[in-house]
């Protein structure tokens, strides 16, 4: 009993440790400990390490974050939550506006989003001429493998009366999940390979998740039109979410609503005296930039960043995406030139283009002057998940239609030769409306190469 007693201190003991260094943690080279009251925290380090050209090999290949693809790759390390949670974001959820409110309840009226009407868009180009450098800087996000030296040597010392961890060589932690049991509590979840950070409802320390099978008091907590935050207050939320958990943000442009459009959009469609559907969640998104260039979702042309999720009802941060490290390898490649391809490719809709046609009643968009940026890749190789930064082109689109189920932002194409000579003439598979898993940092990299 005095050998079990001692191992529970112990493991206790290495909880509190771990707790400390990682629930404080920042994008940056390494764990930091929370800073002195008074004092701001570190601001995370932005790394580009410059290599020979096509260090990285063929970028054929490659899946843009938002696919399928990568929502499989990461589903190994979704955890298990109970049925009514919303999923991570980058697991299959955090889209928040295309989530149904809740799993059925007994007693209760399921809500329903009224059908949207389809429509075809045709997108025309009205910019001016531009050129593009042929080569341009690829850059790989080297993630931080030395997170687990100091989380296995911390894990080694454990013993649970069951066996000696010490006897294992070569232990690393892939995943370590810490679970808040308090009111409004999370699940954070560690990952040491990725330097990523995330965290999540833990949905029993909630007001639904307390409800039972008591379907008035499940009732009572859904999103009814006065729930419905203003973007300044759910801004707010998410601002005081970060200050009061010393995560720096000094590395991110200002916060934007990322679905707040949806809400502005059921509302006026729903037949009068229906119930119509209301999003539980809402997401602030804090932009990234490398070089001055943001880095953008290729199907939906949204900005890519940290990504604070709300509970509207509840007026309270939900979850917390895309907290990682921030050290980089930059590569150069080859990009097309030739700038009548690309708006041929960007006047097809990109790879998203899905709702895109040339009947007499399609819809005619107007795409702007493109701005150089970056999308979001990975690759697999080796039996290893690698995260690459394209440089592309954003072609804005300037009269976005406000009245039907559009949720495009501009339309992105990728610049390097090798993506996209394999997409062919514009356009693939169609992918889910969602950003993907994994986010980028900030810095100086390079000046524009995108010339008038």
């Amino acid at each position: 009993m005095k050998k079990v007693f001692y191992s529970l201190i112990g493991l206790a003991a290495a909880i509190i440790i771990i707790s400390t260094a990682y629930l404080c943690f920042v994008p940056g080279s390494g764990p930091t400990l929370k800073p002195e009251a008074g004092r701001k925290p570190a601001a995370p380090a932005f790394r580009v390490n410059k290599v020979a050209d096509g260090s990285f090999g063929s970028l054929s290949g490659a899946t843009a974050a938002g696919s399928e693809e990568d929502l499989a790759q990461n589903s190994s390390a979704a955890t298990e939550a109970p049925m009514n949670a919303a999923a991570p974001f980058g697991l299959g959820g955090g889209g928040g506006a295309l989530q149904p409110n809740s799993a059925p309840v007994a007693g209760r009226a399921a809500k329903i989003m009224p059908p949207m009407p389809y429509k075809t868009y045709k997108y025309i180009y009205k910019g001016g001429d531009f050129q593009v450098q042929d080569k341009m800087e690829v850059l790989k996000r080297i993630k931080a493998a030395s997170l687990n030296l100091d989380m296995a040597d911390l894990l080694r010392g454990l013993n649970f009366g069951l066996g000696d961890l010490s006897t294992f060589a070569d232990l690393d932690v892939q995943n370590l999940n810490l679970v808040q049991k308090s009111d409004f509590g999370y699940v954070i979840n560690i990952f040491p390979e990725e330097g990523s950070i995330s965290l999540y409802q833990n949905w029993e320390t909630w007001p639904a998740g307390k409800c039972g099978g008591d379907s008035a008091c499940y009732e009572a907590q859904q999103v009814k039109e006065g729930d419905v935050l203003s973007d300044a207050e759910a801004i707010r939320i998410a601002d005081d979410f970060l200050a009061a958990h010393n995560i720096d943000k000094s590395i991110y442009g200002d916060p934007e609503i990322s679905n707040q459009r949806q809400f502005r959009i059921y509302g006026p469609l729903a037949p009068e005296g229906k119930n119509f559907y209301l999003p539980e969640t809402l997401e602030v998104v804090y932009p990234l930039k490398i070089g001055g260039k943001f880095v953008y979702d290729e199907y939906n042309g949204n900005k890519q960043g940290l990504t604070v999720q709300i509970n509207v009802k509840n007026k309270k941060v939900a979850g917390l995406y895309n907290l990682n490290t921030q050290d980089y390898q930059s590569s150069a490649y080859e990009m097309e030139t030739d700038t009548q391809k690309l708006i041929a490719y960007a006047e097809k809709g990109g790879v998203n283009n899905y709702q895109s046609g040339d009947s007499g009643d399609a819809i005619e968009l107007e795409l702007g002057d493109p701005e150089v940026s970056y999308i979001n890749y990975f690759e697999y190789k080796d039996g290893k998940n690698g995260q690459l930064l394209v440089p592309a082109l954003y072609f804005p689109i300037k009269n976005p239609p406000e009245d039907t189920n559009f949720y495009r932002q501009g339309v992105v194409v990728p610049l390097a030769k090798e993506i996209l000579a394999e997409r062919g003439d514009g356009g693939g598979t169609v992918a889910p409306l969602m950003r993907g898993a994994g986010s980028v940092g900030a810095g100086a990299v390079e000046s524009s190469p995108l010339k008038k």
